[in-house]
């Protein structure tokens, strides 16, 4: 290309269309923070695994008295009294299943390797397999500098309104977050799946 001996000041560019050069955009601000770990259980995916299939099959025991004497009942042959023992049987298989829905949240957690967040700035992580507990230690707001605090934040919902006037909003979505204390406004998601030192 022959500029004719002129000084050219910033890019040359050649095209057969229109060309656009525009600033470039900036980057949006990103908030930082660091889980520092409490506390390094020994459940692993492996132990969850073997956990949660031990509670399940233990489930059944329970079940079983509980339905022992209804299937006496419809085979027609002497059903015990529904007493005490149908009440500490029912409490033992709420308390299996509540313990295996647990080990199968955290089973969860350690395959998928992800980080969720509980309350007052703790979290769990499933990094490396293994089940961990965390304190988010984030930085201040990149837009205003005030102190964030990281949650399980709700991004969507249905606002239902009732007969009498009350009204509520039924969640249907969250997701991980880092909020500013000073301004809602100010927030920032966070990868579940990020790996970060800790």
């Amino acid at each position: 290309m022959n500029t004719g001996g002129g000084d050219i000041h910033g890019g040359v560019f050649q095209a057969g269309g229109d060309i656009s050069v525009g600033p470039a955009t900036p980057e949006p601000p990103i908030a930082t923070y660091e889980p520092v770990p409490l506390w390094r259980s020994p459940l692993t995916l492996a132990w969850l695994s073997w956990i949660g299939l031990l509670l399940g099959i233990a489930g059944v025991i329970p079940f079983w008295k509980l339905v022992e004497p209804i299937v006496k009942l419809v085979s027609g042959s002497s059903a015990d009294q529904p007493g005490l023992s149908q009440v500490i049987w029912g409490a033992v298989l709420v308390v299996v299943i509540f313990l295996l829905i647990l080990t199968l949240s955290l089973r969860r957690t350690a395959k998928t390797e992800t980080r969720r967040p509980l309350m007052f700035g703790l979290a769990i992580s499933g990094h490396g397999r293994r089940i961990t507990f965390e304190r988010i230690r984030a930085e201040k707001c990149p837009k205003c500098g005030g102190s964030l605090r990281y949650y399980d934040k709700p991004t969507q919902w249905i606002n239902h309104r009732e007969a009498n006037g009350r009204r509520w909003r039924e969640v249907t979505e969250r997701v991980p977050a880092l909020e500013c204390r000073r301004n809602q406004k100010h927030w920032f998601e966070v990868d579940p799946a990020e790996t970060l030192a800790g």
